[in-house]
């Protein structure tokens, strides 16, 4: 893996963590990683599962594929990948940025607005300070957080000795709660107090004080404080309006039990459009490899 990122000699790495039991790469994705492939990005696929068919599809569009065990879910995938760029500076020092990614979500509306949002997610790239951008955040569980489902580090946050003790100390080792205690929030907090800034594209606090639509939809789920809220759950259709790229499975498959009215997976066509043809053929494989017992 070193040695193709050396060869690669790109700028801008979007890293993407990926876990299917039947190893299904859905379209929709396929389509956005080889969308960023062809606009100078380094695409990596961290997968400890890929049918022959998606592994090699992956490499048609150009992208790295990294075999690993799924030790630590997305959270350890980010760890071993960050301390790999950490530990080699002729990896990090031409870095302008790293985006980390998960499999959690699809893109809607085909490779443009994801792209877009990239290009905003990594414009601070040649910033002087360090900065860790996200598409979301949140306070549940009482703990500011940007949601890693998809950040981007800065070159400034990359060279910072905090990001490299981070993910050092991170212990991949756990259940599902936990890491995301200890990884998705833990870093949030660790980056706060070592005076880094937080940016998220799509801010809980300009949503609460500025959209109607979300207010509205989380009124008709009785919710009324901020810390009950992730807003990719209960404010998806407000996000989606805003010109939101991607939307959760978990919403999808398994929607919280405190979301009340229709099963969202039912009114998802009403928010979509001609560019999102594969996603119901992606929608019914995922179904499958979601829902398959051991």
């Amino acid at each position: 893996l070193r040695g193709r990122l050396q060869q690669s000699g790109g700028h801008r790495i979007f890293f993407w963590h990926h876990f299917d039991a039947l190893g299904y790469v859905p379209i929709s994705w396929r389509e956005v990683l080889q969308a960023l492939n062809q606009q100078g990005w380094v695409v990596v696929v961290s997968s400890s599962t890929l049918s022959d068919e998606a592994n090699q599809q992956l490499e048609a569009c150009g992208c790295i594929v990294s075999w690993r065990d799924n030790q630590g879910l997305c959270l350890g995938a980010y760890k071993d990948f960050c301390c790999l760029i950490s530990e080699n500076p002729d990896l990090r020092n031409p870095l302008q940025s790293l985006v980390l990614c998960n499999d959690s979500t699809l893109p809607v509306g085909g490779p443009e607005p994801f792209y877009r949002e990239m290009k905003r997610l990594t414009s601070n790239g040649t910033e002087q300070a360090p900065e860790l951008t996200g598409l979301t955040d949140s306070i549940e569980t009482d703990a500011y957080h940007l949601q890693t489902y998809c950040i981007a580090a800065n070159h400034a946050l990359l060279t910072d000795p905090s990001w490299e003790q981070f993910w050092q100390q991170f212990n991949p080792f756990g259940s599902k709660d936990d890491l995301i205690q200890r990884g998705e929030i833990g870093l949030s907090q660790w980056l706060i107090k070592h005076d880094v800034s937080l940016q998220p594209s799509y801010s809980l606090t300009a949503m609460l004080l500025n959209s109607a639509d979300l207010r509205s939809e989380l009124d008709c789920h009785g919710l009324d404080h901020p810390n009950s809220i992730n807003p990719t759950l209960m404010g998806w259709k407000t996000l989606l309006k805003q010109g939101f790229p991607l939307i959760k499975k978990h919403l999808l498959f398994d929607p919280p039990k405190v979301l009340s009215g229709p099963i969202p997976l039912s009114e998802l066509a009403d928010q979509l459009n001609t560019s999102n043809e594969q996603l119901e053929q992606d929608l019914k494989r995922l179904l499958q490899s979601r829902f398959l017992k051991a």
